[in-house]
């Protein structure tokens, strides 16, 4: 078995991927000092990650990172609070894939009320928000199920940009553990990629492969795009990245089209009702399935 330095080096596409690492090393460095600048003048006055966190969970600066925060946070609430639960009152709420937090900075802000909990395979995400939020509940999971919760623990979940990466294997199996973990009558918020996002995604693959992406969600209810791991950055991951959710994701993983007929076969069922489907509310471009615990 090769060393993983060996296989590190061995691929030609590891140096531009090594370039990349030392480059965030510094960007992270230099944000550093900009947050200590402008928390210091009063410029922002909540935690910030490093930019390469943020950058797993799609926000490449600060004022993205907050504001995506608020533009996927928002509709959730309102939501919940459409389908009787009013998050003003205390409840207990867990974030299912928090990342770095981008919800939980809001939640935590304008609901003081809420008994906060969170979860994501990402250890150095996970270590992020033990320092910067300590009376969040905060643990990193395995890939798969379960989780460490009791049984019908939770007023409300919410799950953003996950359900839209797991393979459609892995959906049931995480659908029936968010259910587990659910009071009755207690509300799941899961955003998903659907249509809207495909038409916002397709002027990057226009031509006949964007027309036949369509016609396969559409037909069969999904799509599903396999994330491509070389090995030598999972060997990048183990010798730098403890914790890194390249390490744990065994399965497979990548980006997850789901239509709403597909969500409305297969999410309406035992274990949930379907109350809501709104499409592209989350940041402008995912859609919000709002389901009740039966």
């Amino acid at each position: 078995m090769p060393s993983k330095t060996r296989v590190l080096l061995s691929d030609p596409r590891a140096i531009p991927f090594l370039f990349k690492k030392i480059a965030k090393f510094f960007i992270d460095k230099a944000q550093w000092i900009e947050v200590k600048f402008l928390t210091a003048f009063g410029v922002i006055d909540f935690k910030v990650p490093p930019n390469s966190s943020m950058r797993e969970s799609s926000s490449t600066n600060i004022r993205h990172y907050y504001e995506s925060g608020l533009t996927t946070t928002l509709p959730i609430v309102t939501a919940a609070y459409i389908e009787g639960l009013d998050l003003r009152q205390p409840a207990e709420v867990l974030d299912f894939g928090c990342g770095v937090g981008r919800q939980l900075l809001q939640l935590a802000r304008r609901y003081p009320k809420l008994n906060l909990h969170a979860c994501d395979v990402n250890g150095r995400s996970i270590a992020y928000l033990k320092r910067a939020y300590p009376k969040i509940d905060s643990y990193a999971n395995e890939f798969s199920p379960p989780l460490k919760f009791s049984d019908s623990k939770f007023d409300l979940i919410l799950s953003v940009s996950i359900f839209s990466h797991l393979s459609i294997k892995d959906n049931p199996i995480w659908l029936k553990e968010l259910a587990r973990v659910t009071r009755p009558g207690g509300l799941c918020c899961l955003t998903i990629l659907g249509s809207h996002a495909m038409g916002l995604h397709a002027p990057a693959s226009s031509g006949p492969f964007a027309s036949d992406q369509r016609k396969q969600l559409e037909g069969q209810g999904f799509l599903f795009q396999n994330y491509e791991r070389p090995d030598f950055q999972r060997a990048a991951a183990e010798l730098w990245d403890k914790g890194n959710t390249l390490q744990l994701i065994k399965e497979e993983y990548g980006n997850t089209y789901l239509s709403e007929r597909f969500i409305r076969e297969n999410w309406d069922n035992g274990d949930f009702e379907l109350r809501q489907f709104i499409p592209g509310i989350i940041d402008q471009q995912q859609d919000l399935v709002v389901l009740k615990r039966r």
